[in-house]
C-alpha cells in the first residue's frame, strides 16, 4: 500500500484518511478520530478522488486497494471513450 501511496503522491494527512476509509469508517467516523470537521473530510475526499482519478469512495478504495482492478477514463482508447458516449 505505501508504494501506491507513494506513486500516487499522497500526503500524510490524506493517507490517514484513506486508510480510515479503507477500515469501513464513516466520513463523521473519520472527522472525529482525526480531529477534522466533516466539511474538512468530504473536501479531502474530493480531492482524492480528483487525483486518482475516480468519483466515488468505493472508487477510491478500490483504486488504491486494487489499482489493476480501477480503470479511469483518462486509461482507455479514444474508441472505447466514443463508444460510451452513445
Amino acid at each position: 500500500m505505501e508504494k501506491i501511496f507513494r506513486e500516487k503522491k499522497l500526503t500524510p494527512q490524506q493517507r490517514k484518511i484513506v486508510n480510515l476509509l479503507i477500515q469501513g469508517l464513516s466520513n463523521k467516523e473519520i472527522a472525529m478520530s482525526l480531529g477534522l470537521s466533516i466539511n474538512t473530510v468530504k473536501t479531502y475526499l474530493k480531492n482524492l478522488a480528483m487525483k486518482l482519478g475516480v468519483k466515488s469512495r468505493l472508487e477510491i478504495v478500490m483504486a488504491l486497494s486494487h489499482p489493476a482492478l480501477s480503470v479511469s477514463k483518462t486509461d482507455l482508447p479514444a474508441a472505447t471513450l466514443k463508444s460510451q458516449k452513445k
